[in-house]
């Protein structure tokens, strides 16, 4: 078995892209591209956020959360999207540079384009979980507006008249704005908040009694050990 440190494969991001297209919710993360952007904002905040606080933004609230057919069956899902917070959590940290978003792809007339409005959503979703001081402030705000244009409506309508070129340009701005963020609250993050950004693994099996790995405080068959129905 992997490890929660260990990239996705092709065929694991396939999985999970599944599974999140399975969700049905109105509110709810729609598929891997959404939720990249999502868990790129969860990395990049202020302060960790913890696995029991972003899950059950994914499905639109806790009411709307996925029938798990087994804990083994929640299991190897919660772990694939661990695993994908993690790699992007290191690559955030240790070589931003490096940073490619899951963008999404359309091709017209043999001319691919982005997609990016569904990895903005996803994005600004996260964002919506950070302290609301957080995006009170104005050099935020700024760093925000590229990705924000993309996932808001008004952004959308903004969008209007332009060329493909002028939308590829405003695009192009998107990548550096999340580099941006990460960069600016991983700086000003207290020494514990730095040193929790990535998810790590128990080394030994976690006991349905014992506190949950994820942090929550609550014993795990209560919180990221519970069977869903």
């Amino acid at each position: 078995m992997n490890d929660l440190s260990t990239p996705l494969t092709d065929v694991e991001y396939e999985e999970l892209d599944e599974f999140l297209l399975s969700v049905e919710h109105d509110d709810a993360v729609l598929d891997l591209s959404e939720f990249d952007g999502f868990i790129t904002a969860v990395v990049s905040g202020p302060k960790t956020i913890t696995p029991s606080a972003w899950m059950p933004a994914l499905w639109g609230g806790e009411d709307n959360a996925p029938v798990w057919d087994s804990l083994e069956d929640y299991q190897v899902i919660f772990n694939l999207m661990i695993r994908h917070m993690n790699t992007t959590s290191a690559t955030l940290m240790q070589d931003p540079m490096e940073f490619e978003p899951i963008f999404l792809e359309s091709t017209v007339d043999g001319v691919t384009h982005w997609v990016v409005d569904e990895w903005c959503a996803g994005y600004m979703k996260g964002v919506a979980l950070y302290p609301v001081s957080a995006v009170t402030i104005p050099e935020v705000n700024e760093m925000l507006a590229p990705i924000r244009q993309f996932a808001d409506p008004d952004g959308w309508d903004e969008l209007e008249g332009k060329d493909n070129r002028e939308i590829r340009t405003l695009q192009e701005r998107i990548v550096p704005a999340a580099r941006a963020i990460h960069s600016y609250w991983f700086a000003r993050r207290t020494p514990l908040d730095a040193e929790a950004g990535t998810y790590v693994r128990p080394e030994r099996k976690v006991g349905r009694n014992d506190p949950c790995p994820c942090g929550s405080g609550r014993k795990y068959k209560k919180c990221c050990g519970r069977p869903i129905h």
